[in-house]
């Protein structure tokens, strides 16, 4: 149990020190194969429909609070542009 641990450990450290590109190309390779090999598998679809959901549900939120930062940084010289 505990050399199980320590590859987990070990995996998920290596993982975290990949670059983001290359683990989202990882991801992609991995489900163009799994939708090649296991076709039949349609319950994966649901979790690509769950997270392209949360990016929707996400968007809208990060968009205020970006431009809400942008014009609080700004300060009073925001009346003479907008004013």
């Amino acid at each position: 149990m505990k050399r199980i641990l320590n590859w987990l450990k070990a995996a998920a450290a290596k993982y975290n020190s990949t670059s983001l590109i290359l683990r989202i190309f990882i991801g992609l390779v991995v489900g163009v194969i799994l939708a090649t090999v296991l076709p039949g598998w349609t319950w994966l679809g649901e979790l690509g429909n769950l997270f392209v959901g949360a990016l929707k549900a996400v968007a809208p939120v990060l968009v205020f609070v970006l431009v809400s930062s942008a014009l609080a940084q700004n300060g009073q010289g925001l009346d003479k542009r907008f004013g």
